[in-house]
């Protein structure tokens, strides 16, 4: 057996001999609206605009959130804190999504401070970063249409994986500035006519792990192991090339037996 192959041994029969030491995480925010009650969002619209629940289409009955704001007005909804997000680490974001018609142009479908979604030029979903001012093409939508998107945000590479229908779709870089990081923002967030669209949201869901979840599935097992241990790099050294930086759970811009101490004490086992 190689050296390496003998290091590799050590850990996993260090990280087996102490399973289970920690409880995996879990579920940062769920909204199915299925109380039909969003008065724990705070809610801003103009005019005609609305934000409300819908029962008309949804994914999970018998609500939906809707929005409105196709004419010269705004409507956006913020919402209720999920202060237990750890920024600096991994989490996953999920939710159902459905454009109704193709009179669109550049309202937020998802947006943290740290994610940043929109609906451009009639269906086109894109990210969005600044400065400079750029957005990228994830893909054109269906009107009509429930899609399932997921975003999978590695904040220490400063970018989210986009999937729709859990197929990848796209790398976008993060878009982070300061805010209201522990909240999510829906909607048409200005007024005018250039800004405008409708929508419907279902089953918004916000998942985050123990530190050293590096495969987004909210425990720590030998699937997370494998990434941790292809980043490896020793104190002082970068993370190895291709590695993943996530795997630097002490924030020291190495990978390394620290390191490990911080995975073995979360490991949980699948």
């Amino acid at each position: 057996m190689t050296t390496q192959g003998s290091v590799r041994l050590i850990l996993i029969v260090t990280l087996l001999m102490e399973l289970p030491t920690a409880p995996a995480g879990g579920v940062i925010l769920s909204e199915d609206f299925d109380d039909g009650d969003i008065s724990d969002w705070t809610v801003t619209t103009t005019g005609d605009a609305a934000f409300e629940v819908s029962a008309l289409v949804c994914v999970s009955p018998p609500y939906s959130v809707h929005m409105r704001s196709t004419g010269d007005h705004m409507a956006k909804g913020v919402s209720p804190v999920y202060d237990s997000l750890d920024l600096l680490r991994k989490y996953k974001v999920s939710f159902r999504f459905r454009i109704p018609h193709d009179n669109n142009h550049w309202f937020e479908v998802f947006n943290n401070h740290q994610t940043y979604l929109v609906i451009d030029d009639d269906t086109n979903l894109k990210c969005y970063k600044s400065p400079p001012s750029t957005s990228y093409l994830v893909a054109t939508l269906d009107v009509g249409r429930w899609y399932l998107i997921e975003l999978e945000v590695n904040p220490a590479a400063e970018t989210y994986d986009v999937y729709l229908d859990s197929q990848f779709t796209k790398t976008c870089p993060l878009w982070i500035h300061g805010g209201w990081e522990t909240t999510l923002q829906l909607g048409d967030r200005a007024e005018g006519s250039t800004d405008r669209g409708e929508a419907y949201w279902d089953d918004i869901v916000i998942t985050q792990g123990p530190p050293g979840d590096l495969d987004y599935d909210c425990d720590l097992d030998l699937d997370d192991f494998t990434i941790f241990e292809a980043a490896m790099s020793g104190p002082d050294r970068p993370i190895a090339p291709l590695g993943d930086p996530a795997a630097d759970l002490d924030l020291d811009t190495d990978c390394d037996l620290d390191d490990f101490a911080i995975f073995a004490a979360n490991f949980t086992g699948p």
